[in-house]
């Protein structure tokens, strides 16, 4: 097993906040939240676990009032 498919499932945390547009900054406060987005620290670099990082997204989806009118 190559190490690239081993570590296919995590990707750079400077790759993760370009990818949703927002700073390595707040990557690291989203890290530190009670509930925070899944990491790693692999030689010495965070890395983001992609599948849990998703179900962590899908836990912040918000939806609309459907009583309120828009």
């Amino acid at each position: 097993m190559s190490s690239s498919s081993f570590l296919s499932d995590y990707i750079p945390e400077t790759d993760f906040a370009r990818d949703l547009s927002v700073s390595q900054r707040t990557i690291a406060r989203y890290r530190k939240e009670p509930d925070g987005l899944p990491f790693a620290v692999i030689g010495g670099r965070i890395h983001i676990h992609v599948p849990g990082a998703k179900q962590w997204l899908a836990r912040r989806l918000r939806h609309p009032n459907p009583r309120r009118e828009g």
